[in-house]
């Protein structure tokens, strides 16, 4: 694979650990931002959280978080608190956790927003973050305003422009749009229990099966006793069989079926997907479940993202490529 200047795979800045701090490593160029920092997230959005002070349990002090940019440079004045959004910024604003126990969330330009304003508060996705109001759940849009009332049992994300909720006191479980109006709400026959990509994942007293929003079933006659995942990059896991002898195959948009053979799989990310066979031995397949990378060898792996994969020797971190070379030696 011949890489240019524009691939993602070399300008994604990822985090790597040297001599117990700290810092970025770009592949082709090494370390580009000093290892300086007690802890780092990964880049989102151009934007990244950098530890520069760790929690002071003593005084019960928060730690102090910088915002940089991709050229290691400070966008806003530290922030005491901890970064909590799982995927860092999104829709521009990066879900911060403070001392007391409220959150807020905080733009590119060092502004808090809605801090203490809601019991609930999380990140926004599809322009809409949820929030509780008394004891049940809507979303705001970025202004604060709600756009969808308090009227949920659960917190929920929008994703693909449609969330799944559930009624307050029960079990019913329906999608929404991001103007919410009801999309599919079944009844209390059905469960819904997943939402990817468009497709819905449904239980009866038979077992799992696919639908779309309209609510019909995506193949004929195609149930699994023992539960299946969520799409995934076009690519969905099921459960073959109960116990503990758990073989798990997976299911492609057209219906094909891939037979079972592993014990444990990860969800595809970057047109791979982490796997255990029977005998203990971890791989990453390819969508036609080919064996695409070994990784037995490693204490631990995640998952592909824009080209690499992070890995572990023990505490010690390194990186991958999808070829399966070391882009970055496992240091601590």
């Amino acid at each position: 694979m011949e890489l240019t200047a524009h691939d993602p795979y070399e300008q994604t800045l990822r985090p790597v650990k040297v001599n117990d701090t700290w810092g970025y490593f770009r592949v082709g160029d090494g370390l580009v931002i000093d290892a300086v920092f007690e802890s780092v997230k990964e880049f989102s959005e151009g934007c990244a959280a950098v530890c520069l002070e760790a929690r002071d349990q003593l005084n019960n002090r928060q730690p102090l978080y910088a915002i940089i940019n991709e050229s290691g440079e400070m966008l806003i004045p530290p922030v005491r608190g901890v970064p909590v959004s799982p995927h860092g910024f999104t829709d521009g604003r990066l879900l911060v956790l403070c001392d007391t126990g409220s959150t807020f969330l905080l733009d590119k330009s060092g502004h808090r927003h809605f801090e203490g304003q809601f019991a609930y508060l999380d990140s926004f996705y599809d322009g809409r973050a949820c929030v509780r109001v008394g004891e049940r759940y809507g979303f705001i849009d970025v202004n604060g305003e709600i756009v969808i009332a308090p009227r949920f049992g659960k917190p929920a994300q929008f994703s693909d422009g449609f969330a799944l909720v559930s009624e307050p006191g029960g079990r019913t479980t329906g999608i929404i749009d991001t103007q919410g109006n009801d999309i599919l709400f079944p009844g209390q026959d059905l469960r819904l229990t997943g939402l990817s990509e468009g497709v819905v994942v449904a239980r009866s007293l038979q077992g799992e099966f696919f639908m779309n929003l309209n609510g019909e079933p995506l193949f004929d006659d195609l149930i699994f006793p023992y539960g299946v995942l969520p799409y995934s990059e076009g690519m969905a896991c099921f459960v073959a069989t109960p116990g503990d002898a758990i073989n798990v195959g997976f299911i492609d948009r057209d219906g094909r079926q891939y037979d079972p053979q592993y014990v444990f799989a990860e969800p595809f990310e970057d047109d791979l997907c982490q796997v255990q066979f029977l005998d203990g031995r971890k791989a990453f397949i390819n969508k036609k479940c080919e064996h695409a990378i070994d990784v037995s060898d490693y204490t631990r792996v995640g998952n592909f993202m824009a080209g690499l994969a992070p890995v572990w020797q023990g505490q010690k971190l390194g990186y991958i490529n999808k070829h399966g070379g070391t882009v970055w030696e496992p240091t601590m």
